[in-house]
């Protein structure tokens, strides 16, 4: 007797060539079979365990602070940071015989008749001396373009940061000692509108420079009106920065009723709590101030106090006002003057 496989039991309704008529109804079920194993029913692989789909996101913070590694704790705004960034190479003049062999060769390409591209192509690939110009570092002006407007200097620095064109530490660091280095134009700070210190501020937040006075090569805490005019860019970033932790500060509010971005600095000399806070206009005209009306730089408090609150804090340290390093004000002022 033929043994039937389960294929053969399989029975389907038949077809009528040329019609459509089916000629069973027969619902026929599949055969069942009786399983040994179920592992191919239960399928579990650990590489099909895994946490759910995250949505695309930015992390926070998205910018990594600016933080003690090899571009050094006084990167951001040092001098020496700035000079570098200010430097430029050029052909040292004093490569004499590169600079003789060099001429050789430009009159004897001339005498064959060749323009001035096609000499300059010549000397790219048959270079005098069979090697290139020694070089040497020489540092721009502090101000390469003094007719741009401080507003275009610093958009365009602001720009590369918001557009997200510099995000590691050491890009970040150089964009904000570059903003620093302009900020020192008193008459372009006052020149700024309301919306260009809000995007000053915006830029400072995506920085996030350290809140420490000695980062920014500011060692002492009281400054006047000519010690701050020595280093105004480092100050007026650095009162900018370290407004962002202050219990006061309110970005959105631009008034003088709080901290922001357009009123920076606070006025310990009208009141203890500082308020109203002064906008670089009247901070700088406070510093101005003739004899006792005249107002100092207290960058621990980051605002401006009178001369015998300086006196006071000073003495309440155990310290002198006259030879103090942490006191930038000259015996003149301190004597009233």
């Amino acid at each position: 007797m033929k043994k039937h496989t389960p294929l053969d039991l399989i029975q389907r309704p038949g077809f009528r060539l040329k019609t459509v008529d089916i000629s069973s109804k027969k619902i026929v079920p599949l055969p069942k079979f009786n399983r040994v194993s179920n592992s191919d029913r239960n399928i579990v692989r650990k590489g099909f365990r895994v946490a759910e789909p995250k949505a695309r996101s930015i992390p926070e913070p998205a910018i990594q602070p600016i933080d003690l590694d090899d571009t050094g704790k006084l990167v951001t705004l040092s001098n020496k940071t700035v000079d570098q960034l200010l430097s430029i190479t050029v052909g040292d003049p004093t490569d004499v015989k590169w600079l003789q062999e060099k001429e050789r060769l430009k009159l004897m390409f001339e005498s064959q008749g060749l323009s001035p591209d096609e000499i300059r192509r010549e000397l790219e690939v048959n270079r005098p001396l069979n090697r290139d110009q020694r070089t040497i570092t020489r540092k721009k002006s502090d101000d390469p373009d003094p007719s741009l407007p401080l507003s275009r200097k610093l958009d365009t620095l602001m720009n590369v940061v918001l557009d997200g064109r510099a995000e590691s530490e050491r890009e970040q660091a150089q964009i904000a000692g570059l903003m620093a280095n302009a900020m020192k134009s008193i008459t372009g700070m006052e020149q700024l509108s309301q919306r260009e210190f809000q995007k000053i501020g915006q830029t400072i937040e995506r920085i996030n420079p350290p809140d420490d006075p000695a980062s920014f090569g500011l060692t002492a805490r009281f400054y006047d009106k000519d010690s701050y005019d020595a280093n105004a860019g480092n100050i007026n970033f650095y009162l900018m920065s370290r407004i962002r932790k202050d219990p006061r500060f309110s970005p959105d509010d631009r008034s003088q009723n709080t901290l922001n971005y357009n009123h920076f600095v606070k006025d310990f000399s009208i009141a203890d709590t500082g308020l109203p806070t002064l906008g670089i206009r009247s901070f700088i005209r406070k510093l101005q101030n003739p004899a006792r009306q005249r107002r100092f730089i207290d960058l621990k408090r980051g605002g401006i106090v009178d001369l015998n609150q300086l006196r006071k804090i000073v003495k309440a340290n155990g310290e002198k006002t006259n030879n103090n390093p942490s006191v930038l004000v000259s015996e003149l002022h301190l004597a009233g003057a």
